[in-house]
């Protein structure tokens, strides 16, 4: 629908050779919930709009990289809660790689978080833009636990404990 020469309410805009949107739209932008396929990348957002950003919950597929991610979004930048995963694709079937659960701030890991690793491995501590930062629970390959410190992704204290068991997660499903 138009309302002051602006698109308003539910629609499809098509951008030629860029982008295809579906969803809502305020005042001519993308507002609401809605989903767009980029042309050139196959790349794919489904999620919720402010103001032309993704903003809100969403869920974003980078077709090239092989990367998901599920959570939330802030001025069209992963911010908030979600999960990031990198997978590996075998003709059809997609198979996980890695993936992390956590925070996120501006695109970057932040807070707290867990990076389970191809290997078993997995990383359950803190994030500072983007990198490893603090101390850390890391079960490497073999189960085997060490506390980990690190300062801005460098690695300045392991520990290691008497204890081992191997690092296993169920794998979110993809829809």
């Amino acid at each position: 629908a138009w309302r002051d020469d602006q698109f308003e309410g539910q629609g499809q805009l098509t951008i030629a050779d860029q982008w295809e949107y579906k969803g809502g739209f305020s005042r001519g932008l993308k507002h609401g919930r809605g989903s767009v396929a980029y042309t050139k990348t196959g790349n794919t957002f489904d999620g919720e709009f402010r103001d032309n950003k993704k903003t809100g919950e969403g869920t974003m597929m980078w077709k090239a990289e092989s990367q998901y991610y599920r959570g939330g979004w802030l001025d069209d930048k992963m911010h908030g809660t979600g999960y990031y995963i990198y997978m590996s694709e075998l003709g059809v079937k997609k198979n996980i790689r890695n993936f992390y659960i956590g925070g996120f701030e501006h695109n970057n890991r932040q807070g707290f978080g867990l990076h389970f690793y191809s290997d078993g491995s997995c990383y359950v501590g803190s994030w500072n833009n983007g990198v490893k930062n603090g101390k850390a629970l890391y079960v490497d390959d073999l189960g085997y636990y060490n506390i980990k410190t690190f300062d801005n992704n460098h690695l300045k204290e392991t520990k290691k404990l008497p204890v081992a068991y191997v690092c296993d997660y169920t794998v979110p499903r993809i829809s």
